[in-house]
């Protein structure tokens, strides 16, 4: 515990020290957000959110126990991520070569690791089921899956630093309940290079003209992490809890996203194309204010993450809580992918 709290308390240090730092270089690179049709924040903001959060794990990484040597391929597969994410922030990288180079990422952690997704658990009440060959292309997609799940949250300010709080928060947790394990560290750094994230991108302490955005580099980045962290804590030698738990911890993102995607594909889009069609979105259409959609949807998501750990600490059979989480997602897609737009009318109408 004295441990996880050093890490805490370094990744705090660590990560307000690198925004400081990374701030005049990023402007003086045009590393920096600019407001157009889609982004309406006012001024140029930095990007540089991810790249501190990175050089805040990676400083605390020399805290791990040695025999996780793995760190070390995740530090540089992260770090080919945070790369591709700043040159996307840059220069508008295409979706097909992020796509590939995010495939690449994927495959080369699962090589270096012998780790993957090879079974479900007992999700459907039978037994479980093992994926054997279709691990590796299973994995692969929920490792990308991941990564654009979070990337497709970063709409409105502290969004994406509350929803990775929740699911690294809860991993956090399960780790501890289950008598540690050897990311544990890993996963507090992220949760406390956070902290002074969100207090820039919020601007709690401080003026507006400080404010700094995670951008590609970091959503990217923390999709990544959150993924391989579930992976890590529900398959291996060190387990922490059942892969079903993995998937209420990252509920509330990955179903924005997938019915997003579905909604995109049932109008005869492009998955691939930005639009401003997000829950997040959404709420600011019914009327709330950005600050009022974040504190609705980081309330929503903290509900849904706690009923997976409940679940997980009570033992409840895996087949009720997959069941529990297909009923929540159909009824999510059903109000805010298929009929959203009536909803929006509809609670518009009741606030004015």
């Amino acid at each position: 515990m004295n441990t996880v709290f050093v890490v805490l308390m370094i990744a705090i240090a660590a990560s307000f020290v690198c925004i400081q730092a990374l701030r005049p270089f990023a402007v003086r690179v045009g590393l920096v957000d600019v407001p157009n049709q889609r982004k309406r924040h006012q001024g140029t903001v930095p990007l540089i959110g991810g790249l501190a959060l990175y050089a805040s794990v990676a400083i605390c990484s020399v805290m791990l126990p040695a025999e996780v040597q793995r760190i070390k391929l995740w530090l540089v597969c992260s770090g080919i991520l945070v790369v591709i994410g700043a040159l996307d922030d840059k220069f508008d990288v295409p979706a097909t070569a992020r796509l590939s180079i995010q495939t690449l990422v994927s495959l080369a952690m699962m090589i270096g690791t012998g780790l993957s997704l090879s079974y479900f658990g007992d999700i459907v009440g039978l037994g479980n089921i093992e994926l054997g060959f279709l691990a590796v292309p299973v994995t692969v997609l929920a490792i990308v899956t991941a990564i654009n799940a979070f990337n497709m949250v970063d709409g409105i300010d502290g969004l994406l630093g509350v929803h990775s709080l929740v699911a690294v928060g809860g991993i956090v947790s399960l780790m501890l309940f289950s008598g540690g394990h050897p990311f544990l560290p890993v996963a507090v750094a992220i949760v406390g290079a956070l902290i002074p994230y969100l207090t820039f991108n919020l601007c709690f302490t401080s003026a507006s003209g400080k404010k700094i955005f995670m951008g590609d580099a970091g959503s990217m980045l923390i999709g990544f992490a959150v993924v391989w962290l579930l992976i890590e804590s529900t398959h291996g030698d060190n387990i922490s809890f059942r892969p079903i738990t993995a998937v209420w911890l990252i509920a509330l993102p990955l179903m924005d996203s997938v019915s997003t995607i579905m909604r995109r594909i049932r109008k005869k889009q492009s998955p691939f194309k930005p639009d401003r069609t997000h829950l997040h979105h959404l709420f600011q259409r019914m009327g709330f204010t950005g600050r009022q959609a974040l504190v609705i949807i980081g309330f929503m998501a903290l509900a849904i993450g706690t009923v997976g750990v409940v679940g997980e600490l009570l033992a409840v059979p895996e087949w009720i809580m997959f069941c529990s989480f297909i009923a929540l997602f159909l009824a999510y897609d059903y109000t805010f992918g298929r009929h959203a737009w009536k909803l929006v009318r509809y609670v518009k109408r009741r606030l004015h």
